[in-house]
C-alpha cells in the first residue's frame, strides 16, 4: 500500500494507471479521503490516502522502491518514453540484472527490472512480460510479482 498526500492523489492515480498500464479494480471514497486497489495481471497495488481506513497510516509513503519484473527492459523503456511518459531513468546494469527507474507524482521510485536467471538462460516473455508497458493486452500474465 502506498499512502499518498490528499494533493497529489489523482496524480498519482493516473501514473499507475496511464502510464504504467494497471487497470483500476476499485476506487472509493470523496473528498480528500480515497483508498483505490490496480492490479495488472497478477500485480496488485493499493493506493490510499492518509487515515482513509484505520489500518492506513497518518502520513504519507515518501521514498518507497516498488520493484516491477518486466521481460524486457529497454523495450519497455523505450515504449514508456514513445508514449509520452516523464522522468524516465536510464537502463542499467549491474550484478546481471537489468533495470530503469521512473518516480511517481508522490514521491515514490518504481524500477522496472529483469532479474538475471537462476538457470543462466535469458528470462522467456512466459515468465514474465511488459505487456503493460509496451501496451500489449494479451491474456497471460503482464509482470511477476
Amino acid at each position: 500500500m502506498i499512502v499518498v498526500p490528499p494533493e497529489r492523489w489523482e496524480a498519482t492515480c493516473r501514473f499507475y494507471r496511464e502510464d504504467l498500464g494497471f487497470e483500476a479494480e476499485y476506487v472509493r471514497g470523496g473528498e480528500g479521503a480515497w483508498l483505490a486497489g490496480y492490479a495488472d495481471g497478477p500485480t496488485r497495488l493499493v493506493l490510499a490516502t492518509p487515515e482513509v481506513v484505520s489500518a492506513v497510516p497518518a502520513a504519507a509513503t515518501v521514498g518507497a522502491v516498488l520493484l516491477l519484473e518486466v521481460a524486457d527492459p529497454a523495450g519497455s523503456r523505450a515504449a514508456l518514453i514513445a508514449r509520452g511518459v516523464q522522468r524516465v531513468g536510464a537502463l542499467n546494469e549491474q550484478d546481471g540484472a537489468c533495470f530503469f527507474e521512473l518516480c511517481d507524482p508522490a514521491g515514490n521510485r518504481v524500477w522496472c527490472i529483469r532479474y538475471p536467471a537462476e538457470d543462466s538462460e535469458p528470462h522467456s516473455p512466459e515468465a514474465a512480460s511488459s505487456d503493460a508497458l509496451t501496451g500489449d493486452s494479451s491474456a497471460s500474465p503482464k509482470r511477476s510479482a
